[in-house]
């Protein structure tokens, strides 16, 4: 098995979160990995969390609608770092807590949320 970075969010990873966790590599693989605002907004489109509505807003650094529900339990200042960052940033962290917050949110696996950032574990040839 190695793991494969791809060029968007179109790579599904074929092993589960138990799989994942084993393999040698995979947390520092998910630490070093980025992709930019776009790309990310361009795989949630292709998944079907965002409309293409929703993913040209998002791109423009608008919090995305779908994901308002995230920010709830968050205290206000909370609330608006989060949308700040959002609207800030140019590349995306796999392992930032915003991230990580809006894996939680959706009830995303890991593994959903690496085929999003283009990672992906294939078997070797």
């Amino acid at each position: 098995m190695k793991i494969v970075i791809g060029k968007s969010g179109r790579i599904e990873a074929p092993l589960g979160d138990a799989d994942l966790a084993h393999l040698p590599g995979i947390d520092s693989v998910r630490k070093s990995t980025s992709i930019t605002r776009r790309a990310l907004c361009m795989a949630c489109r292709d998944v079907g969390l965002f409309t293409n509505e929703d993913a040209i807003a998002a791109a423009r650094g608008e919090w995305p609608v779908l994901l308002m529900a995230a920010l709830d339990g968050l205290t206000d200042n909370q609330k608006a770092d989060a949308q700040m960052e959002w609207s800030d940033v140019t590349t995306v962290r796999r392992m930032s807590p915003l991230i990580l917050l809006l894996q939680w949110h959706l009830d995303y696996t890991d593994a959903q949320v690496d085929a999003l950032f283009g990672i992906a574990v294939v078997a070797d040839p």
